[in-house]
């Protein structure tokens, strides 16, 4: 990585040490799976939490009334977390997410109408579940005095 940064001459940028960066978490994440001998518990764990966001996009789906086969929503879902996870943003995180996940939909054949708020209902829907979680998060370590 150093030497392709050194022939673009973009060794001293802000995204280049953010790649860095990441890339050295990725690698460390990798040798404590290593370390430990979990490949097989760590793949599970994975491919069940990937089906379970999957399988909460397909009924978000379902219950804004779009009836639309598993494979697509797996599809359409894939685009917009891919597009989520570039090291863009909009204000409050809002677009990207969005963005990707109109495109994926439009792709396996959603209208262009029903692509763009699917993807905002999924957003706030979203939004709201995390906000309501993390309200009780914090009451629950409030009632137990805090970390100290």
């Amino acid at each position: 990585m150093g030497r392709i940064s050194q022939l673009v001459g973009a060794k001293n940028s802000k995204p280049f040490h953010w790649i860095q960066g990441k890339i050295h978490e990725v690698a460390e994440d990798f040798y404590a799976i290593k370390a430990r001998r979990t490949y097989l518990p760590v793949a599970v764990t994975s491919l069940i939490s990937w089906i379970a966001v999957f399988w909460a996009f397909y009924a978000f789906l379902r219950g804004f009334g779009i009836n639309i086969s598993f494979s697509k929503v797996v599809f359409g879902s894939t685009v917009a977390l891919i597009a989520n996870a570039l090291p863009i943003s909009g204000i409050g995180n809002w677009g990207t997410l969005e963005i990707g996940w109109a495109a994926g939909f439009l792709i396996v054949g959603l209208s262009k109408e029903k692509a763009i708020a699917t993807g905002f209902g999924v957003h706030i829907v979203a939004f709201v579940i995390c906000t309501i979680m993390a309200f009780f998060c914090w009451l629950t370590l409030n009632l137990r005095g805090g970390e100290k």
